[in-house]
């Protein structure tokens, strides 16, 4: 598991509650690092080396929950069925980062969470799966945040269950609808008005 924050410990749990072992935790955060190192679970920084640390065990799935960085090609070819990548929108629409706030400021009237298979292009693998809601008309970037990992926890069970069950179904994305929010992409005029 990689990843930082609340939704990653969720899921890191319920992963653990359904008897399910994680070998190793990479992450930015050190309450996340913390949490393994209890559980006795091998857990590295992100700034080290990832490649060689979860490069020591054989795996069926490497799971990108809150995960700002990009994983390498190296990491991507590990598991033995999928890496799987939270991302806290409706793909293909709204791939990149902070694309609640680009939701927001586009005036969304929905809005979603999307569990994806990884690959080299960035938020493009096939959807295992996704769920949508509505925006409310008083919604800030902060609120929509808090409501995607909410969802994004609802699913990762169900996408679990089947998983384990091999049922999932993994569905190409339509890249002709895809849109795209890199990191240097800014409001006109720093969205003042």
């Amino acid at each position: 598991v990689i990843g930082q924050g609340k939704l990653t410990l969720d899921c890191a749990q319920h992963l653990l509650d359904q008897g399910h072992t994680i070998h190793g935790m990479v992450s930015a955060n050190s309450d996340v690092r913390e949490w393994a190192a209890q559980r006795n679970i091998p857990n590295i920084d992100s700034t080290d080396d990832q490649d060689a640390f979860l490069g020591q065990w054989v795996f069926d799935f490497l799971f990108s929950i809150i995960n700002p960085n990009k994983v390498s090609p190296f990491l991507l070819a590990l598991p033995q069925r999928a890496a799987i990548n939270f991302h806290d929108a409706p793909l293909p629409r709204y791939a990149g980062l902070h694309v609640t706030s680009w939701a927001i400021a586009n005036q969304e009237q929905r809005f979603g969470v999307t569990w994806h298979e990884m690959n080299e292009q960035f938020d493009a693998g096939k959807i295992l799966k996704q769920a949508e809601f509505p925006i409310d008309p008083e919604e800030t970037a902060f609120s929509l945040n808090v409501k995607c990992f909410q969802m994004g926890g609802e699913i990762f069970a169900e996408l679990i269950d089947e998983l384990a069950e091999g049922r999932e179904i993994r569905r190409a994305q339509d890249l002709s609808l895809r849109s795209s929010f890199l990191s240097s992409r800014r409001p006109d005029a720093a969205a003042i008005i």
